[in-house]
């Protein structure tokens, strides 16, 4: 299962939401902590119609055996 909080923020006067967020999988073989920060558009139709957001993360892994660190920098674009 998965679980996350986040809460936005206008960022650049307006035109951005700006959220902090954390988060925690779990399954039969492990689990994940996640905490990050995301930008999106603000607004109803994002910047033209496009939607986007960037996520920068940082990420712990614990498995049998194993601990991974990690840092990931994100982007998701639809349109």
């Amino acid at each position: 299962w998965t679980t996350e909080a986040s809460y936005g923020r206008s960022a650049f006067g307006g035109r951005f939401t700006g959220a902090p967020y954390v988060g925690y999988t779990t399954s039969g073989t492990g689990s994940d902590m996640t905490l990050g920060w995301r930008l999106k558009p603000g607004g109803r139709d994002g910047l033209g119609g496009l939607d986007f957001s960037l996520d920068l993360k940082a990420t712990r892994r614990r498995s049998e055996g194993s601990n991974e660190s990690g840092l990931g920098l994100g982007a998701t674009v639809r349109w």
